[in-house]
């Protein structure tokens, strides 16, 4: 029991021990738990902790990706606004920039409207000025071109130099003037002439000062009145015509007539020479007249009954002038000598006779043609003998010479300057001027002491037949073959001049041709009549080598190959030759081909081929290095129907022109950019016009045409689209020839047959101011040809008078012309009535502002 007890005390400890050992396990196992818990919920607090820190991060993250977001968002719109902001920027800086062009554009626009406007108000004002104030004229006139550089305003340059300040007034005469006198005390003029149609012989006077005509122009014979003179005391005029014809219309009966002022009719008439009369003049007392015709007689008149008192016989084939020396003691004749086998006066003598005694004083030789008018110095110490000192047809030079009454001897160089015969000579009533007038249209002043111009020559459109001074010196009256008689204001005649031309070379072969070397220091021109070949120092105008011996007919064709050592020369005898420009010797042998007049030559711009133009109506090519025909038909280029005047290569060489005058005229261009034998025709226009000439533009894009009847025009064209450019250029009074460009592009210069020189502005088709205008006499008073320098500052051309002109075509130089007249500029008072709120500037820099 007890070991039950025992056993069973010991199971129970054991049990206990065990149940000890559990729990002890049990509270180590739920210490582990709760450790585990606590580990657990350490862990869950910590996951939790870092889950909430990581949701904290995450939020955090998310509010930051979503402030990235927004930001970016922001951004983007920012940059979206930005972009649009630059974007609305950039365009309304364009439009704002648009707007600032296109402001500038109208202001420019406007401005230069306003300045057109003004310009063209200032060179209508300088033309409309020239008769008033000249001067004023002027500066308008270079302002206006100043302002701006239009047509209008080198026009208007152009046209106040071309006006005659000097010229008072033109008295209308309803017939030819041939004689003119002034009254001794210069209040009365009378003039005596023909009719236009020559028939009927007319007399007039006016008065001076209101120029109304106190006896208007009667019928007083039936042929035309040569002469007329008032006597010493004004109170008659003696006129001197034709009374009766003979069956060869030559002067049957010269007829002499006194007219009375006061009683305005005719104190009696007297029949004397049997030819035609030439002058009648007073002795100084009044109680002579003596007078001549084309008999070697001088008769001598009782002024008082008419009766003739005396003839002096002397030797001479026919007295032309006469003239009284201011004492009455010597009369001085202008006598022919001597004809010529064509019956023109082949020497020209001054005669004097001593009045007292009726004898022959002295001779003095003095031209070799015609002397046409003789007068003395106001003091009787000097003669001045006008006329002629060589002919062709007729005369081609005009000379005077001054002689020395009491020695004999010339009194300084002779006066030349006129293209024709000095049909009248007049000193000055202090003299110390000259006036000489001629039939080559020109009045020129002389100074007496020196024998030099005492001013530009002066166009007076009136074959000039009688000049003379008033008798205070202040006017000069000119007249003659035109139905005007002038007056000019002598004090202006002085006054420094322009001169739009100045002579490079005079002489006595009329010239047709002409050609320049490529420097333009040489020219060569061709006789119209000799056939000779010329060649000129252009600096000093003077000859190199001797003429050469080129055709035996006119030559109107020459050119200078472009390496100038060739001249080529087309001449009347239909032949072509070259020879060396520097010695003028032949090169080769005549070319013959052509069946008509070589018209023209010229070199391509290689110089290995010359095109010609003939009157038979071909153009043909020729090899420069053989001078054979280069291609086929004998190097007939082109066969048109009628006379062709021109042919001419463009610059680059690729083509050439050519056009015909005849039924139907044509312009044609071929292309020449193959071998001769390919060209082709690449335009062709017919026109109803004569086509007298041709020119290709600087650019060769176009064709400048020159026609002749029935419109006197030239034409511009574009060669590529075959059109017209613009209206014809009208303005030409007679044929025009070949027409040039300046090397610019800009001007077209035109000349021919009107002896008128014109100038186009390209652009515009506008005429650059009036017509240069040399002395239209005869044909030789014509332009033939018309070059432009390579500065194309100048134009020369060559006339058939014999010589070539230097014509400025350059606007700056024109306005540097009129600074040199005017010799001021426009006042303060000036600028604001005609510039109006423009400030001031000096026309003429040269010159001191005005005040």
């Amino acid at each position: 029991m007890a070991e039950t007890e025992q056993r069973r005390a010991a199971e129970s400890q054991i049990a206990t021990r065990k149940l000890r050992s559990r729990a002890r396990i049990l509270a180590l196992a739920a210490v582990g738990v709760l450790l585990a818990a606590v580990l657990a919920m350490t862990q869950w607090r910590q996951a939790r902790e870092t889950a909430q820190e990581n949701a904290t991060l995450a939020d955090a993250n998310a509010n930051i990706a979503a402030t990235a977001v927004a930001v970016s968002e922001l951004e983007a719109g920012q940059r979206a606004a930005a972009d649009t902001a630059r974007t609305a920027e950039e365009a309304a800086r364009i439009e704002a920039e648009a707007a600032r062009t296109d402001a500038e554009q109208a202001r420019d626009e406007a401005q230069q409207q306003a300045r057109r406007a003004l310009a063209t108000k200032l060179a209508a004002l300088a033309t409309a000025s020239v008769d008033d104030d000249y001067r004023l004229a002027l500066l308008l006139s270079a302002q206006a071109y100043s302002t701006l550089d239009i047509p209008q305003t080198r026009g208007s340059l152009l046209t106040v130099l071309e006006q005659q300040p000097a010229l008072r007034r033109i008295l209308p005469y309803a017939s030819v003037a041939w004689g003119l006198d002034l009254s001794p005390d210069g209040t009365l003029m009378a003039a005596g002439g023909a009719s236009v149609a020559l028939t009927v012989g007319t007399f007039g006077i006016w008065n001076m000062a209101t120029m109304e005509a106190i006896l208007p122009p009667v019928q007083l014979l039936d042929e035309a009145i040569d002469y007329v003179e008032f006597s010493p005391d004004g109170k008659s005029v003696a006129l001197i015509g034709c009374g009766a014809l003979n069956e060869d219309s030559s002067c049957a009966q010269a007829e002499i007539i006194l007219w009375d002022v006061a009683q305005s009719a005719v104190r009696w008439r007297a029949t004397g020479h049997s030819a035609w009369p030439n002058c009648i003049t007073f002795s100084p007392d009044g109680a002579i007249l003596a007078t001549s015709a084309n008999e070697g007689v001088v008769w001598l008149w009782d002024a008082a009954t008419g009766r003739a008192i005396q003839q002096l016989d002397t030797q001479a084939i026919r007295i032309v002038s006469l003239s009284y020396s201011p004492d009455g003691a010597t009369l001085a004749a202008g006598a022919c000598m001597a004809l010529d086998e064509t019956e023109r006066c082949a020497r020209g003598d001054v005669l004097l006779w001593d009045t007292a005694s009726g004898e022959l004083r002295a001779q003095w030789p003095s031209h070799t043609g015609n002397i046409l008018d003789v007068a003395f110095s106001p003091d009787g110490t000097l003669l001045a003998a006008g006329g002629c000192a060589a002919y062709y047809e007729y005369c081609i030079k005009g000379e005077t010479v001054i002689w020395n009454v009491e020695t004999g001897e010339r009194h300084g160089p002779t006066l030349g300057g006129h293209a024709h015969d000095v049909g009248s000579v007049a000193f000055s009533p202090d003299g110390r001027l000259l006036a000489t007038g001629a039939s080559d249209n020109l009045l020129r002043l002389w100074d007496v002491a020196t024998g030099e111009p005492a001013a530009e020559p002066l166009l007076d459109h009136n074959q000039i037949t009688r000049v003379l001074f008033s008798p205070d010196g202040n006017t000069l009256i000119t007249a003659g073959e035109g139905a005007t008689i002038r007056l000019w204001d002598v004090a202006k005649l002085q006054e420094t001049m322009p001169r739009h031309s100045d002579t490079i070379l005079a002489r006595t072969m009329p010239l047709g041709g002409m050609a320049f070397n490529s420097d333009q220091t040489v020219a060569a021109t061709g006789s119209w009549f000799t056939g000779e070949i010329l060649r000129w120092d252009l600096e000093t105008g003077a000859a190199i080598g001797s003429p050469i011996a080129a055709h035996t007919g006119a030559i109107q064709a020459l050119a200078f190959s472009p390496d100038d050592t060739l001249l080529a020369s087309g001449g009347y005898d239909t032949l072509i030759r070259f020879w060396d420009a520097k010695t003028g010797q032949a090169v080769g042998q005549p070319i013959s081909g052509h069946t008509g007049f070589v018209y023209d030559v010229q070199f391509s711009p290689d110089g290995k081929i010359l095109v010609s133009a003939s009157g038979d109506g071909t153009v043909r090519l020729w090899d420069v290095a053989t001078g054979k025909p280069v291609g086929p038909h004998q190097g007939i280029l082109g066969q048109l129907d009628g006379i062709i005047y021109g042919a001419v290569f463009s610059h680059d060489g690729r083509r050439l022109a050519f056009g015909s005058a005849g039924p139907e005229s044509v312009v044609r261009v071929v292309d020449f950019t193959g071998a001769p034998a390919a060209t082709q025709v690449i335009a062709e226009w017919r026109s109803d016009l004569a086509i007298t000439g041709v020119a290709f533009s600087p650019d060769d894009t176009r064709l400048a045409t020159s026609s002749g009847t029935p419109h006197y025009s030239l034409m511009l064209w574009d060669i590529e689209t075959r059109q017209r450019i613009g209206a014809p250029l009208l303005g030409h009074k007679y044929t025009p020839w070949r027409p040039v460009f300046s090397p610019d592009g800009k001007t077209l210069a035109s000349a021919g047959l009107d002896s008128a020189l014109r100038l186009w502005d390209v652009a515009t088709g506008e005429p650059i101011g009036p017509a240069l205008t040399i002395n239209p006499q005869y044909m030789m008073g014509t332009i033939m040809k018309a070059i432009f320098s390579d500065d194309g500052r100048t134009v020369y051309t060559a006339s058939p008078d014999g010589t070539i002109r230097a014509w400025s075509v350059a606007p700056d130089a024109w306005r540097d012309e009129v600074c040199a007249i005017a010799r001021r500029n426009l006042t303060q008072a000036e600028w604001a009535r005609y510039m109006l709120d423009m400030p001031y500037e000096k026309t003429c820099p040269e010159w001191p502002a005005g005040e």
